[in-house]
């Protein structure tokens, strides 16, 4: 898939176990949520920017922080999946 691959969850422990599966298989991931330290959240922010990740479990108040909302902005989305089964698949490149 190209682009990010964007989770929201609020469940830290699925994030993680999820996230651990995805690693093991190759895959590049980020996690960001109420654990991560404020060097862990600017370190996957930048690997967001850079695009060195294939995939990003979030929290979802992270959508209400400004940081996150900057970092985001010019990042190529493939696709974003709410924890709940619903699957929004934009129609645009970017998101903005």
């Amino acid at each position: 898939m190209d682009g990010l691959s964007i989770v929201i969850s609020p469940l830290i422990s699925l994030m993680k176990d999820q996230a651990d599966k995805l690693s093991a298989l190759g895959f590049k991931v980020g996690v960001v949520n109420t654990n991560a330290g404020v060097r862990e959240v600017r370190e996957t922010f930048a690997k967001i920017t850079n695009e060195e990740l294939d995939f990003l479990y979030i929290a979802p108040e992270r959508f209400g922080n400004d940081e996150f909302m900057d970092v985001i902005k010019g990042c190529r989305i493939g696709i974003v999946r709410v924890s709940g089964g619903m699957i929004l698949d934009p129609p645009f490149g970017s998101c903005q």
